[in-house]
């Protein structure tokens, strides 16, 4: 089990936006999207053999680990914050159905990257809803190379105590633009938290040397 630590709402400083977006005006959910540049990222990876949907995967999990509001969730009645949270990500089967896989977040590209190939090597044939064991604090990544997108919309329904994120990518286009979109629950996040997340993927994807092995 992750480590979490419960929230003091006596202090802290969301707590008044918190209460609005879950006792005031009910759930708001949101959704963002982005164009993000691949021009640099795409041939860096194809000429080291790296395989591109766990690459923008991990480099997705590192960015919203980065950023707490985005690892808030309610346990035991109580607003939480976990110390990580992990990707689940659906992949099509031979049904063209969905199959949702749990991963484990590490804070190291090679160990996620290698995590990665071992689950799908394991579990890419499996045509059940859930592929393998998917933990508690979990955020969804939904990463697809069949559609580009210009804008993309998601919203939960009785998502009162759902804080994560959902993100979704789309396939890049000759102008090596890949679109993103996030969608986010109000109570726990605003745009400008969005704006973190999609600056600093942007970065990372501009300077894979950074990260990459």
């Amino acid at each position: 089990m992750d480590h979490y630590e419960y929230i003091d709402m006596e202090q802290w400083p969301r707590a008044d936006l918190y209460k609005l977006y879950t006792e005031g005006w009910g759930t708001v959910t949101f959704s963002l999207t982005k164009k993000l540049s691949v021009a640099k990222l795409v041939p860096y990876l194809k000429e080291r053999g790296i395989k591109f949907v766990p690459a923008v995967m991990w480099l997705v999990s590192r960015e919203i680990n980065r950023i707490e509001n985005f690892r808030l969730a309610v346990r035991d009645g109580r607003l939480i914050r976990w110390e990580v949270i992990h990707p689940m990500f659906p992949t099509l089967n031979a049904h063209e159905n969905m199959t949702f896989h749990g991963l484990r977040h590490q804070e190291s590209f090679r160990d996620f990257y290698e995590a990665y190939l071992a689950e799908q090597q394991e579990n890419r044939d499996k045509t059940c809803l859930w592929a393998n064991k998917i933990p508690a604090n979990f955020f969804m990544v939904s990463v697809f190379s069949w559609l580009h997108f210009d804008a993309s919309s998601m919203q939960l329904r009785n998502a009162k105590e759902y804080f994560a994120p959902f993100i979704a990518i789309g396939q890049y286009n000759n102008d090596m633009l890949l679109p993103c979109m996030l969608m986010g629950n109000h109570a726990a996040t605003d745009a400008w938290h969005v704006a973190q997340f999609f600056s600093g993927l942007q970065a990372a994807m501009d300077d894979p040397d950074q990260w990459c092995w």
